[in-house]
């Protein structure tokens, strides 16, 4: 008899990866499949299995009594034989079970371990990865890792599903991708569903806790993530705008904008990039990095940065009008390195973006994404602190826990004040102007500011 898992997980088995994630709600039977899928690898051939989880005070706390349950449903009881610690294969294949926190040094020194399952993966701290991963060294050994969704700063969560890995299946299974989800659960997911929807989502579909919190809840990196061929000259047939949020003592954010033929917005690029803070996000230098560039220098780096030499021609750069008005030289030095075209939206403006950006990144989450139900504001997959900002932008909570839908958190918020100051800028309306002229074939002269930093700062 085929084994049967939700057709989502069959990746456990005909895949090849070091890391193999499944993530969630319940009721989708993550844990059961895992379960299956590595007491069938483990029939076949003698492996090394290491069950952890982040605390186990006694076997109860592990997957021991799920294994046993799912080795009597396969008919297997004839190839294991069950103590209280541990589960052994008749060919030899061994299950034992660990908590990560208090054994650190056991963990440490363990060999040939084939297959490590951490199950309750979101309870994992950070310092128990850090042991554990190196732990697993095994050649071709292979990392599972099964967990419902608690929130965004996981540190499992960080490291297997915000970032994509070219060594890494992550899938999301939710109830609707399990042909056996129960009726007595099917009950309860439909109750919370009609009547506490937030708890549905984050229960039932594996939304993170607190996504209702979050200023822009409807960001989604399977639809906003969008990269245009820059190569045939494309951002010559767009739009293009900068907006900088400037300071004295820190560093500088920087973004620029296309606004494409179809009255789209993308965001092609950011500075100070990912890569340029040495893997460091904005908001983790932005209070420890002190600002000591000339304006001559950070003069090259915009130019640079422009992407001129893919066609692309500034139309306008947005500058912080509260700052502007403080540092009116900020824009006239930078002018003098050839860094023109500076324009100050009225503030008043500024704050009301917030809505007509939701309303450019909408799109109805409920239909298919086709040219129909799109999105109108897109991301490059290489702005790494735009793409932070908006997953992670939370409403302001109060002492009582409560969220103030008025007052937002500043962490994240640089990167999407930079997004208002290009708005405010067209007054929330964004719309494609026709260019005059056509391109000319001949590529424009570099000035001599950007030929000295095209090498070290293009593309961030």
């Amino acid at each position: 008899m085929p084994l049967q898992i939700p057709e989502k997980l069959g990746f456990l088995l005909f895949e090849k990866r070091r890391y193999k994630v499944a993530h969630g709600g319940r009721g989708s039977g993550k844990s059961w499949s895992f379960a299956r899928c590595l007491l069938e690898i483990a029939a076949r051939k003698p492996v090394r299995i290491l069950c952890a989880r982040e605390v186990q005070n006694t076997i109860k706390d592990s997957v021991h009594r799920l294994l046993c349950d799912q080795i009597e449903t396969l008919g297997h009881a004839g190839r294991f034989s069950i103590t209280d610690n541990e589960i052994r294969g008749a060919n030899g294949s061994l299950f034992f079970f660990r908590g990560l926190r208090s054994n650190v040094t056991e963990v440490k020194s363990m060999e040939g371990i084939d297959y490590c399952w951490v199950e309750e993966a979101e309870r994992v701290s950070d310092d128990s990865w850090e042991v554990l991963i190196p732990t697993i060294r095994k050649a071709d050994a292979e990392i599972w890792i099964s967990f419902n969704d608690h929130t965004e700063h996981d540190p499992v969560y960080e490291r297997f599903v915000t970032v994509v890995r070219d060594d890494a299946i992550v899938e999301k299974v939710n109830y609707y991708d399990n042909p056996w989800f129960p009726d007595v659960l099917r009950k309860e997911m439909e109750w919370d569903k009609e009547h506490d929807p937030i708890k549905y989502r984050h229960v039932w579909l594996g939304d993170p806790e607190g996504y209702s919190g979050k200023v822009y809840p409807i960001y989604n990196e399977n639809v906003h993530l969008k990269e245009y061929d820059i190569q045939t000259g494309y951002l010559g047939r767009c739009n293009c705008f900068m907006a900088i949020d400037p300071h004295r003592r820190y560093y500088p954010f920087i973004k620029w904008y296309a606004i494409t033929p179809d009255d789209r917005v993308w965001i092609y690029n950011e500075w100070p990039s990912y890569e340029t803070m040495l893997n460091k996000y904005y908001d983790e230098i932005r209070d420890e990095k002190q600002f000591d560039m000339t304006l001559e220098h950070l003069a090259g780096i915009i130019l640079a940065n422009d992407m001129s030499m893919f066609g692309a021609e500034i139309k306008w750069r947005v500058i912080d009008p509260r700052f502007n008005a403080e540092n009116p030289d900020f824009a006239i030095r930078l002018s003098e390195y050839g860094v023109t075209g500076f324009r100050a939206p009225p503030f008043e403006r500024i704050e009301e973006q917030r809505n007509n950006l939701k309303g450019l990144l909408h799109y109805n989450a409920n239909m298919p994404v086709n040219e129909f139900n799109c999105p109108g504001w897109y991301v490059s997959p290489k702005c790494k602190n735009s793409r932070r900002a908006y997953a992670r932008h939370y409403w302001k909570e109060e002492v009582s826990g409560r969220t103030n839908d008025g007052v937002e958190s500043e962490e994240y918020k640089d990167p999407l004040d930079v997004d208002r100051y290009f708005l405010a800028l067209h007054g929330g309306v964004i719309r494609y102007e026709e260019k005059k002229k056509p391109k000319r074939d001949k590529v424009p002269e570099m000035s001599p500011y950007k030929a000295e930093f095209m090498k070290d700062t293009a593309l961030g």
